[in-house]
């Protein structure tokens, strides 16, 4: 629990990526305290490719700011936090965690220190 293993800078650019299990299921990636864009979806399947709204995969539910991405099996998703915005006076941790609430609970969530 006190563990942070991701550290970031603020204002710094971050270039992540969600990638889901080909054979578990769908995961809501959620980010507390700040925002994030999708830039990619990449090997969705293909419900999901049939609905893309550009050649980077994109939903229509992708585009804006987003504090929570839908990853399906199978499937990588690229996203830019935006670390940029002055939430609080220095350094701060937030919760990065799958939305499935057995997921929740077994744990599967990082915390997310902001320098």
């Amino acid at each position: 629990m006190a563990a942070s293993p991701v550290k970031v800078e603020r204002r710094a650019p971050e270039a992540w990526e969600f990638a889901g299990a080909k054979d578990g299921m769908p995961h809501p990636m959620h980010l507390h305290g700040y925002f994030f864009r999708v830039n990619t979806r990449r090997s969705s399947p293909e419900q999901v490719r049939r609905r893309s709204m550009d050649a980077t995969g994109r939903l229509a539910t992708d585009l804006g700011l987003k504090d929570t991405v839908l990853v399906w099996p199978g499937e990588t998703v690229a996203v830019t936090p935006d670390f940029g915005t002055p939430n609080y006076p220095g350094e701060q941790t937030f919760l990065l965690h799958c939305h499935n609430l057995e997921h929740e609970d077994q744990g599967m969530m990082l915390n997310v220190r902001v320098k």
